[in-house]
Order: structure tokens, then C-alpha cells, then sequence
């Protein structure tokens, strides 16, 4: 049995189809600036008029009736905006530039030489990708400000579980600087018997971090780059791609140093409050302005038969 296989008429005719099925505009021209092919996505990007145009035009033609409209990036009169791109289009030189167009559009251009005919120019829209580039530039930009500003400081992590981010916060308040950290797990720099003395809080947190799990409120002591002891909390959120695979985490931290320093100060004058009243040899309430209990030392217990647990809230009554 003999097969047929059925071919399009000419060359020309899968050319032409080939040009009017892309989403870009072209236009070829031959060594004497005489256009011999463009499409119509040509037409609609450039916003000329296709009654005017013809193959075999002069492709100054097409550059005259472009910058008259204000194309060629808007700067200087018609004239020299016509004298700047023939220039280009005469030297047959690789060009590539990003155009912003009298309405608004930006028009990635990218000419290129082509052997033993000329010249081929393509016209892409690229205004939603511009836009979605800016948008995406400045949403980080206020991502950046904002952990700039902050007492806290924000950090990411790869899937390895090593750090990739530290926002400047982190080594304003640690003295370590990016090289220090980046690629480092977060038990880098604490100390081993730190770890040893808080095995189960660890050993938790460690679990959460290999099962992907969101935590919060983390706290673990680590050493500063000049050997002082940081007190961090640290809450964390893991990170999945579109496939559902794992990135990383990504969160904030939060110096407590002084906060714990501070509790731990009052709890240690409470006590040393309590240790003072509860060997004095009368028996010492306190109340507050209501009436209510606070505190009752040792010998209002003795004398009274009532615990501290059942005082405190309530009235003389």
C-alpha cells in the first residue's frame, strides 16, 4: 500500500502561517531596508495602520510613522526619536531594549541580523510582566522596610534546614554578620551543654522541625558574637512549593534578654521580700485598695489558721 502525504501549496504559505500563529510581532527586512515580511501582531503591538503598510515598504517608513505617534521611548522631537532607531536599523547590529510606548504599553525590542537577507525585528508586550515585576519589587521592598524598623528581626531556612535569611535587626542585635550565619543551623552556636540541660525542650522542637509543623514561642539561650548569652524566642512557619514540596521555614525572632533578666530580678525580690516578712515576729497582711488580701506572712498563718492560698482575693469578711 502507498501512502500520500498531502503538502501546502508552497513554502511561502507555511511561513505565512508560521509568522500570524506567534504572540510576538516580526519584521524582516533585506540589506537595503525594504521590508519583505511582518505580521499582524506587528501592526497591533506598534498600533500602526495596516492600510498604510505594505510589503515592500521602506522600513523607515514603518520608524517615521512610529515615532511621529511617540514610540521610541518618548524622549526628544519625532525627528531625532526617527534619526536614533534608523541608525540602529542601518548598522544591523544584535539590539535588545525595553520601550515604553506613548500609551502606556512596554515593548521588549530584539533585533537581530540575518545571514544573506537582512535584518528581523520582534515586538513582545511585556506590560503585565513589568507590572507584575514592579508590584512583586515593591511588595518586597515594604517587606524589607518593615523588618528593618522592627525590634524583631525575621529569618528563613532552606529545606536543609540551614539559614538562607537574617533581616539587619539580627546582626544589629548579635554582632554576627551574614557569612556567619548563612548556611549555619540554628544550634550552631549554642552551646552543648545548653542543649543538655533542656533535652525534652529540644528534643520537642526538633520533632516539630522534622514533621514540617508550624511553632511558636520557642525560647532557647544562644552565645553573641562577642560571647554574651542572647535569649531568643522564636516562632517559625514551614514553607511548601506549588507541589507541595518542602522549602523551608520562614519566621521572626525576638530578643528577650532583658525581659527575662527583668522577671527573673523581681521573682528573686519577691522572694527575698517574702524571706523578710515571713521571719518577722508580727503577723503582716497586705491589701489593695479594695480590701482584697495580696499577701499574709508566716505568723498571720500561725495565729489565724488561713493559707496563703485562702486569703489571697478576698476581703476581711
Amino acid at each position: 500500500m502507498t501512502y500520500h502525504r498531502r503538502m501546502p501549496k508552497s513554502i511561502g504559505n507555511i511561513f505565512e502561517l508560521a509568522l500570524e500563529s506567534i504572540d510576538q510581532g516580526v519584521v524582516i527586512y533585506d540589506h537595503d531596508l525594504n521590508v519583505l515580511a511582518f505580521n499582524n501582531r506587528a501592526l497591533d503591538i506598534l498600533e500602526l495602520p495596516p492600510a498604510q503598510l505594505s510589503i515592500g515598504d521602506s522600513f523607515s517608513k514603518w520608524v517615521r510613522l512610529a515615532a511621529d505617534q511617540g514610540s521610541y521611548g518618548g524622549q526628544g522631537t519625532a525627528d531625532e526619536r526617527f534619526e536614533k532607531r534608523m541608525a540602529i536599523a542601518r548598522s544591523f547590529a544584535p539590539y535588545r531594549v525595553c520601550q515604553p510606548r506613548y500609551n502606556g504599553r512596554i515593548v521588549e525590542v530584539i533585533g537581530k541580523p540575518l545571514a544573506d537577507i537582512g535584518y528581523v525585528t520582534t515586538y513582545t508586550d511585556i506590560t503585565e510582566r513589568v507590572l507584575a515585576e514592579r508590584t512583586t519589587q515593591q511588595s518586597q521592598q515594604r517587606f524589607r522596610d518593615f523588618a528593618e524598623m522592627g525590634s524583631d528581626w525575621f529569618w528563613e531556612m532552606g529545606p536543609d534546614l540551614t539559614f538562607t535569611y537574617h533581616s539587619r535587626r539580627y546582626f544589629e542585635i548579635t554582632g554576627f554578620r551574614p557569612e556567619d550565619k548563612i548556611g549555619t543551623s540554628r544550634t550552631r552556636y549554642v552551646a552543648p551543654d545548653m542543649i543538655d540541660s533542656e533535652k525534652d525542650k529540644w528534643a520537642a522542637h526538633m520533632a516539630d522541625l522534622a514533621a514540617r509543623r508550624p511553632f511558636r514561642n520557642f525560647e532557647y539561650e544562644f552565645v553573641a558574637h562577642d560571647g554574651r548569652s542572647i535569649l531568643a524566642r522564636i516562632t517559625g512557619t514551614p514553607i511548601f512549593g506549588p507541589s507541595g514540596e518542602f522549602l523551608g521555614y520562614r519566621g521572626i525572632g525576638t530578643d528577650i534578654t532583658d525581659i527575662m533578666k527583668s522577671a527573673k530580678a523581681l521573682r528573686q525580690t519577691e522572694e527575698q521580700f517574702r524571706a523578710f516578712i515571713d521571719n518577722l515576729p508580727s503577723f503582716i497582711n497586705l491589701k489593695d485598695k479594695d480590701g482584697r488580701y495580696l499577701i499574709i506572712n508566716r505568723k498571720y498563718t500561725e495565729i489565724f489558721g488561713f493559707n496563703q492560698q485562702g486569703v489571697v482575693g478576698k476581703v476581711i469578711s
